[in-house]
């Protein structure tokens, strides 16, 4: 029965994206569709979703949904075990967020490469660039935003020295690191794990 609604809401969502022009759409509209699409177990259906937002924020001029729907892509992706698909979507993700100077979404899209490239088993360059992207976090002015990235730095190369079969120590130090930083955030619910 739940499962029904579920679906049944997914399929509303759709015929109202496909029934609308896109300047009907206020940005609040957008960002709760993308946040929507992030609660959605089913990945494809996510997908779904984020590229007509993405479509739609791309008509009205709204740089955030563009990079909100990129992201969500890019987590969708990775669940499926996407990796490539994963890839050009950070990659994009990355044009966009340099054109508008954004080093909340440029470490976003890092953070993505290196996760891509470390399960695609190019572990130097996967390191490479999430050690970029530590640096470019550490620039970000917004606390929750900051602590989160820098989170999710750390919790990325935990993953990647997993996945090189580092030593178990080595791992944790990473996702200790990591869990100090997610501690400090004030909202805890503002920024969810590679989001």
């Amino acid at each position: 029965m739940v499962l029904s609604k579920k679906i049944i809401g997914f399929f509303v969502v759709l015929s109202f994206l496909n029934g609308a022009k896109a300047q009907q759409y206020a940005t609040k509209k957008i960002d709760r569709l993308i946040a929507l699409s992030s609660q959605l177990a089913n990945r494809h259906q996510a997908l779904q979703i984020c590229a007509k937002t993405y479509q739609l924020s791309n008509a009205v001029g709204y740089y955030p949904g563009k990079a909100k729907s990129l992201n969500a892509n890019i987590n969708s992706y990775i669940g499926l075990g996407e990796r490539e698909k994963a890839l050009r979507s950070a990659n994009k993700l990355y044009e966009i967020a340099i054109s508008e100077g954004d080093d909340y979404y440029i470490g976003q899209a890092l953070m993505a490469q290196a996760l891509s490239y470390a399960y695609l088993g190019f572990f130097e360059k996967a390191l490479k660039i999430n050690k970029d992207a530590e640096v470019i976090c550490s620039k970000i002015k917004d606390n929750d935003q900051f602590y989160s990235s820098l989170g999710q730095v750390y919790a990325g190369r935990a993953e990647i020295k997993h996945l090189q079969y580092k030593a178990l120590k080595e791992v944790l130090a990473f996702e200790l690191k990591s869990l100090g930083f997610y501690r400090k955030l004030k909202n805890r619910t503002c920024c969810a794990f590679r989001n």
